[in-house]
């Protein structure tokens, strides 16, 4: 009986080594393929808003770097609706409204 009570505290014992190793591994790949590889990992793109219209539509407000646009995206594909080049864009430019009044 005591047999069995000990190999089965090896087998977990080796299982959850197992498993640990797995983990430094796949944590040890992530890191390296981050450093080594060629990702662009700047985040230049950003999706400033995003507004569903219904199932199949949405606007979606996109700044990338120093471009902001406004996009309509449906299923028979993706209209541009406005693009400003500049870096700060006030939310009441984005909807029409003059603010020097």
């Amino acid at each position: 009986m005591s047999d069995y009570y000990l190999k089965f505290l090896i087998n977990s014992f080796f299982l959850i080594a197992v498993l640990l190793l797995v983990l430094i591994v796949l944590k040890y790949r992530g890191n390296l393929l981050s450093k080594y590889a060629k990702i662009n990992l700047s985040r230049e793109i950003h999706i400033v808003d995003r507004v569903f219209l219904d199932r199949t539509s949405q606007l979606i407000l996109l700044k990338v770097k120093d471009i902001v646009l406004l996009l309509l995206v449906r299923e028979g594909g993706v209209d541009i609706l406005k693009e400003w080049k500049d870096e700060k864009v006030s939310s009441d430019s984005v909807y029409g409204v003059d603010s020097k009044q």
